[in-house]
């Protein structure tokens, strides 16, 4: 039997090498293809000191069994080679999806769940098996998606895996230590993370919470904090060249990127590059969370708590309209809505994480090739 780990038309710059690490975790049962677009970013980036984020592209040129394409047309071709072609769910931005893709391929398609509610939607209804992050997920795609043939199971997310994961190949988060030291921080005073989200989707909302951004920090450095900013991760590629089959997809805010734009507004913050997401998330105390986005979810694995204003109101709050009614999701638990910005540093807020544990798992016996095996057969 033959995989194809299969790197899509999607990058995502806060996890460089999340599909790269899913090929080092299935070629270690199976015979394994790395398959990638010839003008994938990853392959060609070459960085400039401009740059707020960062990957190594030789991981990638020197993955051993590296298959390189140039079109979908291309992966068609060669998908009867293999039993299944394993991707993330969101293989491609929306502007250029593939839409004939389950038609062309000669193999099932097997999606992995990423850490938003992406599985659910559109985007993934080209795939025939399913790798969903929790029981919770399991059963809501049941109920979106009828289809006879598909085959499911639960695995852990490749998108989470640098939260709990020790033997991660690429990309685990840097120490604390290095951290600090990398942004210049005193290690004895708090971190406050704010994370605006979609600075293409959500400028009302980013321009309506900008006056509360302002006020919280000189709020938090009033009480002994540093205040770092990461914005979506679409944000930090904004002077990319956005061309089909690169993985670049742009959300633009502005003329420059939204995390220039904080930074020349609000000077006292310091800019997390988008790789360093994850070190970010699990060293700070507090995070603002701008659009009430499910980056909350990710205090699940860490210490931190997500605090939100004017988001209660919002279509993407608990519920998706496009969604049956019942498919519920866990931002009561993980985002403290507050009314007052002064409430992050007054509020002790504990998270009853356990409510939770449901839409996420952690055990390694549901990591990608066991969970393979239960779909596959063998």
């Amino acid at each position: 039997m033959k995989i194809g780990v299969f790197a899509g038309d999607l990058f995502w710059s806060s996890c460089p090498y999340e599909s790269l690490n899913v090929y080092e975790d299935v070629s270690e049962k199976y015979i394994t293809d790395y398959i990638m677009f010839e003008n994938d970013i990853r392959l060609n980036k070459e960085f400039s000191n401009n740059d707020k984020f960062f990957f190594d592209s030789e991981k990638f040129k020197k993955c051993k069994n590296i298959r390189i394409i140039k079109t979908w047309s291309d992966l068609y071709k060669i998908s009867g080679e293999y039993s299944t072609i394993l991707s993330r769910c969101k293989i491609a931005p929306k502007t250029r999806f593939p839409e004939d893709i389950k038609k062309r391929s000669k193999c099932p398609l097997t999606v992995w769940d990423v850490g938003g509610l992406d599985i659910l939607t559109w985007e993934s209804r080209h795939a025939t098996n399913f790798l969903t992050k929790g029981k919770t997920w399991l059963k809501y795609l049941k109920k979106v998606n009828n289809s006879c043939d598909m085959k499911s199971a639960i695995s852990l997310c490749p998108q989470y895996d640098p939260y709990y994961r020790k033997d991660l190949k690429h990309g685990a988060p840097i120490s604390r230590e290095l951290f600090f030291k990398k942004y210049n921080l005193d290690i004895n005073k708090n971190l406050l993370l704010i994370t605006p989200s979609n600075p293409g989707s959500h400028k009302d909302q980013f321009n309506q919470n900008l006056k509360d951004l302002e006020e919280i920090t000189k709020t938090a450095i009033d009480n002994n904090f540093h205040v770092l900013v990461k914005t979506y991760p679409h944000d930090y590629v904004f002077r990319e060249s956005q061309q089909q089959y690169s993985g670049i997809y742009k959300r633009i805010y502005t003329s420059i990127p939204q995390y220039e734009f904080i930074k020349q507004r609000i000077p006292e913050v310091s800019i997390v590059e988008s790789q360093d997401h994850y070190s970010a998330m699990l060293y700070s105390n507090k995070i603002f969370n701008m659009s009430g986005s499910s980056i909350a979810w990710e205090t699940y694995f860490t210490s931190g708590v997500s605090y939100s204003i004017n988001f209660s109101d919002k279509p993407y709050y608990k519920t998706v309209s496009y969604l049956p009614n019942d498919v519920i999701f866990p931002d009561d638990i993980f985002n403290i809505n507050i009314s007052s910005h002064f409430e992050i540093f007054q509020n002790s807020a504990v998270v009853d994480k356990e409510a939770c544990s449901d839409f996420f798992t952690m055990k390694e016996s549901s990591n990608i090739r066991e969970s393979l095996k239960e779909i596959l057969g063998y």
